[in-house]
């Protein structure tokens, strides 16, 4: 049997316990473009002044996203706001241990007039093509501009020139097949989108054009009029001869605002690509259709009056029920991801589907044409509770 040898194994726990402290207490920084899980969301001013502002905020805060928010008019972009190191602010992917402060960027307007200034456009493109960061614009101009002053040059081109303007759209989808599984993938690309008001509609431009950073924008459309104009695309920025972006931007020239459906359906987009996929936070998409106050009579509108006219009424009968029923399973066949439970919600007033509301003891009308109807389908639909007489509570004493 061998003998250990004390002063080898002696030497060997020295030479780890130093190793060990030289990575602890030294631990050497390496170049890379590290990035915080966070958006910087670019404003024209505060949320009740700009619709862009309005619209993304509640999406960024019912996703759970992390953001920042600097607003142009009272607010100036610097180097030092984006990006940090233990060297000190305003440092760049390439500097040892600099870390940038977001991983994605979100323009509430294409060209931030008249506050954002050729200078903090440069500040902003730097550090995006330093750190690999991607930005969406959400609505705006398809803007081009040139700097009159030092260093002069283009330093904003979307490249994209401007064709018509118009307050509806009926858009189709154009999304490449090498971007299919990238952006927009959650809707159906066969089908028409109409969009419901103004927008700016253009043309890529495609040519040499190059900005002040030596950059040339290629346009790749992703939805367009139906005359083939651009109203969302990806603009890549490239460096002659290269052909690899060093910058991206998908811009929309589509008012956006939280009222609009087509901006129902663009929002998550526009998070999921200047993030490219990566965030803190979750999207769940809910689908629910109530129709409310069933087997009550409802007053209809008078479009001469324009006003609801209490002379004439309408209460659903077996008819409707049925068809609701055939359109239901139409639905669920054309859209397969709903699956087969969805059903519509049918929140009911009591009231009217007993014989004698104000009786002590109500008895139900089985043989009232709508009520045996909803009764022979309820299988179908799903109820609830709206009040027995839906009672106007708009006044009720304190």
């Amino acid at each position: 049997m061998k003998k250990k040898n004390p002063s080898m194994k002696c030497s060997l726990l020295v030479s780890v316990t130093i190793w060990l402290a030289s990575i602890v207490g030294a631990a050497p920084a390496f170049a890379d473009n590290a990035v915080k899980l966070r958006v910087l969301l670019i404003t024209t001013g505060e949320i009740a002044n700009d619709m862009g502002f309005a619209y993304i905020k509640p999406v960024l805060d019912e996703m759970g996203v992390p953001y920042d928010v600097l607003n142009a008019e009272t607010q100036d972009l610097t180097a030092a706001m984006l990006a940090a190191s233990s060297a000190g602010a305003g440092c760049k992917a390439a500097d040892a241990g600099c870390v940038g402060n977001y991983n994605g960027i979100i323009l509430t307007d294409s060209d931030l007039v008249p506050n954002f200034t050729p200078a903090e456009w440069d500040v902003l493109h730097d550090y995006e093509k330093s750190f690999g960061v991607r930005e969406a614009v959400l609505s705006g101009w398809p803007a081009t501009y040139w700097d009159p002053n030092a260093p002069f040059g283009i330093y904003l081109d979307y490249g994209l020139v401007f064709s018509s303007s118009g307050n509806s759209y009926n858009a189709q989808w154009a999304v490449p097949a090498t971007y299919s599984k990238q952006v927009f993938e959650y809707v159906n690309p066969a089908s028409p989108f109409p969009v419901t008001d103004f927008a700016f509609a253009a043309n890529p431009r495609n040519d040499g054009t190059l900005l002040r950073d030596g950059t040339k924008p290629n346009v790749v459309p992703l939805l367009k009029t139906q005359n083939g104009e651009a109203l969302v695309s990806i603009v890549q920025y490239v460096l002659p001869p290269q052909t690899t972006p060093v910058r991206e931007v998908m811009i929309s020239t589509i008012t956006n605002a939280d009222f609009l459906l087509h901006s129902k359906v663009l929002a998550y987009e526009f998070i999921n690509w200047a993030t490219q996929g990566v965030f803190i936070g979750a999207r769940f998409v809910h689908l629910a259709t109530h129709l409310d106050d069933l087997f009550l009579a409802d007053e209809l509108w008078d479009p001469a009056l324009k006003a609801t006219n209490p002379a004439t009424t309408y209460r659903l009968n077996s008819a409707d029920i049925t068809n609701a029923v055939s359109k239901q399973i139409a639905f669920r066949a054309a859209h397969p991801t709903a699956g087969t439970t969805f059903k519509l919600d049918f929140p009911f007033n009591g009231a009217g589907a007993v014989l004698d509301p104000e009786a002590a003891t109500l008895a139900a009308n089985l043989t009232d044409d709508l009520v045996a109807a909803v009764v022979a389908n309820k299988a179908n639909f799903r109820f609830m509770n709206h009040t027995f007489s839906h009672a106007d509570m708009d006044k009720a004493p304190v």
